[in-house]
């Protein structure tokens, strides 16, 4: 290697036999004039520039510190450093043995100093940074003779695609023996740091939710919200928010600043009337134009989102006009084009008085899309009375509905009772399995909704009612009315709009959104810290069954806010809250053998009796497949 260097950086020599990596770094190094001899000096910044820099990457710093802290514990002694560089090579954390430390004086590195190819020359570190990838070098490979001490490792920090910095342990150098091994060691620790991060902005995330669900309740004329993150940037946007984006974007002023700081962004010359928080943004062609507010939430002192939320401007009153974002669409979030499609039109059809139809397995949230019409509609501030059907007994029914006159039968109330039709009024009447209503009280029900007046048990006067109808049902309506067990005539008065909820194992491509929406609710009212799932935990969820729908997935977060001790849920703990041998038909058998390995941890004997099966029997599906 020696005499490799020798004729590519004193010869000049262009044909040597080196790695494609290092001969393309002792290129670039040659080109930058970097001197092969003696460390010039190198860039070092001040102490608000250092803070500044600290502050930047306060997230991997905290997340690396204990991982790169424990791994020198095990490695002290051993002639080696240990240094962490941001994006742009500056170190930010550097431990080393005293052994080495003066040979790391000589060469340069320190807190705050710079250390790229066009300052040092080829090392694993530069070569990393350069190229968002794993090197090792070793000896001669680096470009600086005074580096040639040293075997140097570095793995970069990858997060959801996004270069965050670059690990990187250095030895004295032992004339490349173990390089493989030395190499590992660095990648190994770079991802553990990575995934330990990449949870840490889980948990970011979920507090930007957490912070936006407790505050946009109090905001219900918002159309659009953008939250940010401290420390991440934009993290939600609503379809409300998506026209003042692309607005947004086109605006030369503020588009840089869109997905880092609104504080800055509210700063930029777009906008003008500003009021404390809030602004007035008005887009170049005057035709555009959006009221903001800007609500910061705060950990004790630490601010942790900021919420902008987005009012376009009526052109027609000349005042801010609050439109509310959708319920529909903001309760069903969907990635699925087709029940999209399905939702919008809800959105549409709520605003009529029309009757809608909810069909779906039990548990598929029936109940609480007819909540979310009636927020879309017009009578969101009028009741929502529900009643289940299928819940009270045939000779019930009737007086819940219509209600009953003083002295109608026996035990009736004396001075009689309004029924949840009258209860309604002006709002909505949501009836729940309405495929068992007795046959002979769908007659009167089909009178009221063609009328709109009902009449009381034991009455004889009509009462005029303003009632929307949504009814739900798990049965198949049209073979009902086949069977002569449901009024044709009634079917198609309720079913003027039909909304078919699919089935939670129908929506695994929207389920971990959906964790994480339900669990946001759940959480909170727990009165605990939001919990997260990792990758592996959500596609161990994604293989479940479901049979209860959203029904189970909500029993399954309650229980786990309720007994899970962590702040993250990973595949081996999904057991502990979900009941994976008895119901989980859509695993196959490689598939449960492994979850519950997992649910026991590994107890072969515990697995054998939760499968029901003999521990010979148990070895022989191991040995099957290679377990």
């Amino acid at each position: 290697m020696e005499s490799n260097w020798q004729k590519f950086v004193l010869l000049g020599e262009e044909n040597v036999s080196v790695r494609k990596p290092v001969w393309e770094s002792w290129n670039r190094s040659k080109q930058f004039g970097v001197s092969h001899e003696e460390n010039k000096d190198l860039l070092f910044i001040n102490k608000q520039e250092m803070e500044e820099r600290v502050q930047a990457n306060r997230t991997l710093l905290n997340v690396s510190s204990p991982i790169i802290n424990d791994l020198y514990g095990k490695l002290k002694g051993g002639g080696y450093q240990i240094t962490l560089t941001d994006v742009d090579g500056y170190f930010l954390k550097i431990l080393a043995d005293r052994k080495v430390e003066a040979l790391s004086g000589k060469i340069g590195t320190s807190v705050g100093v710079r250390w790229l190819e066009k300052d040092v020359g080829t090392t694993g570190l530069t070569i990393a940074l350069n190229t968002h990838s794993a090197m090792v070098t070793s000896g001669a490979e680096h470009f600086c003779v005074m580096l040639w001490n040293w075997d140097c490792a570095a793995a970069p920090i990858i997060v959801d695609n996004k270069f965050l910095g670059v690990l990187n342990i250095c030895r004295i150098t032992r004339g490349g023996d173990g390089l493989e091994e030395h190499l590992s060691l660095a990648v190994s620790t770079a991802n553990s740091i990575s995934q330990r991060i990449k949870i840490e902005y889980m948990q970011m995330k979920e507090r930007t939710m957490l912070d936006l669900l407790s505050l946009s309740e109090t905001k219900k004329g918002s159309p659009g919200i953008l939250a940010f993150n401290n420390q991440l940037g934009l993290v939600y946007c609503n379809e409300a928010a998506t026209e003042f984006v692309e607005h947004l974007k086109r605006e030369r002023t503020a588009s840089d600043l869109l997905l880092t700081d609104p504080n800055q962004l509210m700063n930029s010359k777009a906008f003008h009337t500003k009021d404390q928080k809030n602004a007035h943004f008005v887009f170049n062609d005057s035709k555009n134009e959006f009221y903001i507010e800007l609500k910061e939430c705060k950990s004790g002192e630490e601010l942790t989102s900021t919420l902008l939320f987005v009012h376009p401007k009526s052109k027609s009153a000349g005042n801010v006009a609050y439109k509310e974002a959708s319920p529909i669409l903001s309760s069903f979030p969907t990635k699925e084009e087709g029940f999209k499609k399905t939702l919008k039109n809800a959105v549409k059809v709520a605003k009529s008085d029309n009757c809608f139809l909810l069909q779906g397995e039990s548990g598929t949230g029936k109940d609480f899309m007819a909540r979310s019409i009636h927020k879309e509609s017009g009578r969101g501030n009028q009741p929502f009375i529900a009643i289940n059907c299928s819940a009270l007994p045939r000779e019930l029914i009737s007086s819940e509905l219509f209600g009953h006159s003083p002295g109608a039968f026996t035990g009736a109330n004396r001075n009689g009772s309004p029924g949840k039709l009258e209860a309604a009024n002006g709002g909505t009447l949501f009836l729940d399995e309405i495929g068992d209503m007795p046959i002979e009280l769908q007659g009167v029900l089909l009178r009221t909704l063609e009328e709109k007046q009902i009449t009381r048990i034991g009455s004889t006067k009509s009462i005029p009612v303003d009632v929307r109808f949504i009814a739900a049902t798990h049965k198949n309506l049209k073979e009902l009315v086949k069977s002569g067990e449901f009024r044709e005539d009634l079917y198609y008065r309720l079913s003027v709009f039909t909304i078919s909820l699919p089935s939670l194992r129908e929506r695994m491509v929207d389920l971990e959104e959906i964790v994480n929406s339900i669990g946001l609710d759940i959480f909170k009212k727990a009165g605990r810290p939001s919990i997260s799932f990792t990758p592996q935990a959500i596609k161990r969820l994604q293989n479940y069954h479901w049979k209860g729908n959203l029904r189970e997935l909500r029993n399954f977060l309650e229980r786990a806010a309720l007994l899970h001790d962590g702040d993250i849920i990973d595949i081996q703990h999904i057991g502990n809250y979900l009941d994976l041998t008895q119901t989980d038909t859509s695993l196959d058998d490689k598939e449960l053998l492994l979850t519950v390995l997992d649910q026991t941890l590994g107890n072969r004997a515990k697995a054998a009796r939760e499968l029901g099966i003999s521990r010979a029997a148990l070895y022989r599906k191991l040995e099957r497949y290679g377990l």
